[in-house]
């Protein structure tokens, strides 16, 4: 089967739209093939981070504006990334 090939172990997928539809669905996904999550969104996400979580998978939730004023905003958010994931 196809999902076979498609091994996601020791990656890490950035998710936007995290908290519910297509994006809450993605995380889900990438964390059943193997993928830890850094799950994005303006609004809170506690479904998502405990599923993901009760998969045996890492979960960083950043709750970020998608069109901030301050540009440091979102570099604030890759520094929390690239601290927690590696």
């Amino acid at each position: 089967m196809i999902l076979d090939q498609f091994v996601l172990s020791g990656k890490v997928a950035i998710v936007t739209g995290c908290s519910t539809g297509l994006g809450q669905g993605m995380s889900y996904g990438l964390a059943e093939a193997g993928a830890d999550i850094v799950g994005i969104d303006y609004v809170d996400f506690p479904e998502t981070e405990t599923t993901i979580k009760a998969m045996g998978k890492r979960f960083l939730g950043i709750k970020a504006d998608r069109f901030p004023r301050n540009r440091d905003h979102h570099q604030g958010n890759g520094q929390a990334v690239l601290g927690d994931q590696g």
